[in-house]
């Protein structure tokens, strides 16, 4: 038996997860880490508990038991009453996986940018192709944002040092 548990996101990251996996539903295996991280804030609704509908969400459907092996021991988390995820487990899965979206456009950019020899103009074309590669509309997300996110990225100070480098010593 399978729950699904209902997690507030970003409308980009919602469509991006719907072209990532072809649905807005995530089927979670419990080697996932995602999967250990909702069972983890998973918790009994509370009495005064009244549902609504999230404005964006994405559903992951988890499988009600789970076996941890911690060492010599092993625990199982009985999940199937549990199916009720906090504002803080909302926003740390939002989280988890904004990062993981991030980290996914970061990537594609530095390839993309390696690919072409970092030429000026480049990053635009990057951007314009990595929503056009997933399907994402500009209008949930825009330009600027991706441009601000691969910006202020680690892997594109890495590679721009490394251009400059290059430029001197040649």
């Amino acid at each position: 038996m399978n729950i699904t548990v209902q997690v507030a996101v970003d409308p980009i990251l919602r469509e991006f997860i719907c072209a990532w996996y072809g649905s807005d539903t995530i089927y979670a295996a419990k080697n996932y880490s995602i999967s250990k991280k909702i069972k983890y804030h998973l918790a009994l609704p509370p009495a005064d508990f009244v549902y609504k509908q999230p404005e964006c969400f994405i559903n992951i459907e988890l499988i009600a038991n789970l076996f941890i092996k911690q060492g010599k021991k092993t625990s199982q988390i009985r999940t199937i009453y549990k199916n009720y995820l906090s504002e803080e487990g909302q926003r740390v899965i939002s989280n988890d996986m904004s990062d993981w979206f991030k980290n996914i456009f970061r990537n594609f950019m530095a390839g993309y940018v390696l690919a072409n020899n970092t030429h000026i103009g480049c990053q635009k074309k990057g951007i314009y192709l990595f929503s056009e590669f997933y399907n994402l509309t500009l209008d949930k997300i825009n330009y600027e944002m991706l441009k601000k996110d691969w910006d202020r990225s680690k892997q594109k100070s890495i590679i721009w040092n490394e251009y400059k480098l290059n430029k001197k010593s040649a």
